[in-house]
């Protein structure tokens, strides 16, 4: 996915999940990061996501109320449909503990070069 972001033909580019805050949550993480994004701005866009949650949220709740009528709690379902604080902060302190840091993570766990983390950079950062 990085790579087809590396390329500014393939731009715009669209990406998506079923809600937005998963897979695609922290693919658009870790692309700021990589991008020099302040890790507080990246967590503050990933809380974005809850904004957009409301129709998955009102689905939710029309399926749970069978669980619900059976005395299951409906607030343990809302982990599954809100994008929290600490979800990101997880996904962010795993990369850190496996990698000491997001260079490290590019390199060794995605497998990506140093020439395709400058064309990313040269793709998606405005110059001055």
């Amino acid at each position: 996915m990085l790579k087809l972001f590396s390329d500014s033909s393939n731009l715009p580019i669209l990406i998506h999940c079923t809600a937005g805050k998963d897979r695609t949550g922290f693919s658009c993480a870790v692309v700021q990061l990589i991008l020099g994004v302040s890790q507080e701005l990246v967590i503050q866009d990933y809380l974005q996501s809850n904004n957009h949650l409301q129709r998955i949220k009102a689905e939710t709740a029309h399926r749970i109320k069978l669980p619900v009528m059976l005395g299951f709690p409906a607030d343990k379902f809302l982990p599954l449909i809100e994008a929290r604080r600490e979800y990101i902060e997880a996904a962010i302190a795993q990369i850190h503990n496996n990698y000491q840091g997001i260079e490290n993570y590019v390199w060794q766990g995605l497998g990506l070069t140093d020439e395709d983390v400058l064309k990313l950079k040269e793709a998606l950062l405005e110059k001055p």
